[in-house]
């Protein structure tokens, strides 16, 4: 995927980033965006990283980290 003149990601979009959704509604949030493919990090009860995925092996999880390491790093409009 390439990068448009502003270095954003066409085919990105971002959401409001959001301290007070739980676990249940940023879940729920996600799926009403019809997702072709899901990456989940979270932590779990007991301070453990939990990875899960769709469709991807690590080597496309990686690509999609990377994605979106780079969105972080773009001022929003």
């Amino acid at each position: 995927m390439s990068q448009n003149s502003s270095g954003n990601y066409p085919n990105v979009f971002g959401l409001p980033p959001s301290t007070t959704f739980t676990v249940a509604q940023a879940l729920e949030s996600a799926l009403s965006l019809d997702l072709r493919e899901v990456l989940v990090i979270g932590v779990d009860n007991d301070g453990h990283l939990a990875v899960r995925s769709s469709r991807m092996d690590r080597r496309d999880a990686l690509w999609l980290l990377e994605m979106a390491k780079d969105y972080t790093r773009t001022p929003s409009d």
